[in-house]
Parts: C-alpha cells; structure tokens; sequence
C-alpha cells in the first residue's frame, strides 16, 4: 500500500492557472483542463515496454473571480 501512494505521489504535476482579462466580476468561470498529444488529438501513454498507461486528471470545476470594489467602497477605505 505504501509503495502504490509512494509511487502516485512521484507522478503529480501541479498548475497555476491566471486568466489574462483578469475579470474582477464576481462570478464563477470554468476551467477545463484535459491532456492533448502534440498534434492536437488525444494523448496515448505508454511505458518502457510499449504498454498503454491509464491516467486521471484531477481538477477544479473552475473558479470565483474576485469582485472590484466599487467607488463607494474605495472612498470609505483609509
């Protein structure tokens, strides 16, 4: 058991994601997040031996863009 949660944690990769219009609307976006081969179609894993591997991405649904602060808030704020 140690061994297979040993070896699942060697195989993670963590992303950062920063969305470039930078909405400060306060609402929910969603994000997908899938792996693709090089050309575009979908991506194949094999190992050493030629053996296809399974994967699984796990990932958030999306996220909660902050909210701007309006004139009034701005103006109360010392």
């Amino acid at each position: 058991m140690f061994r297979s949660v040993a070896a699942f944690l060697r195989h993670q990769y963590s992303l950062s994601y920063s969305p470039t219009a930078g909405a400060k609307d306060g609402k929910f976006h969603k994000v997908k997040v899938e792996l693709v081969a090089p050309d575009g179609g979908p991506l194949s894993i094999v190992d050493q031996k030629g053996k296809k591997q399974k994967y699984q991405v796990y990932a958030r649904e999306g996220y909660q863009a902050p909210k701007a602060a309006s004139a009034t808030e701005l103006s109360f704020q010392f």
